[in-house]
């Protein structure tokens, strides 16, 4: 279950700062918004490695 919500988080979190960063192309404002999807596909990443280890 914890693997299924990791790749879940990471797709979500690296599509959303692809689509993000394709919006931000004049606009430095997003940083923050894409600085939280890096969090979530990281988070994503970890809960991934973190459930293969168990």
């Amino acid at each position: 279950m914890v693997t299924v919500l990791g790749w879940a988080a990471l797709v979500v979190g690296v599509l959303g700062f692809v689509v993000g960063l394709r919006r931000s192309r004049r606009n430095d404002e997003l940083e923050r918004g894409l600085v939280l999807w890096m969090v979530l596909s990281w988070a994503g990443t970890a809960a991934v490695i973190g459930a293969s280890l168990d």
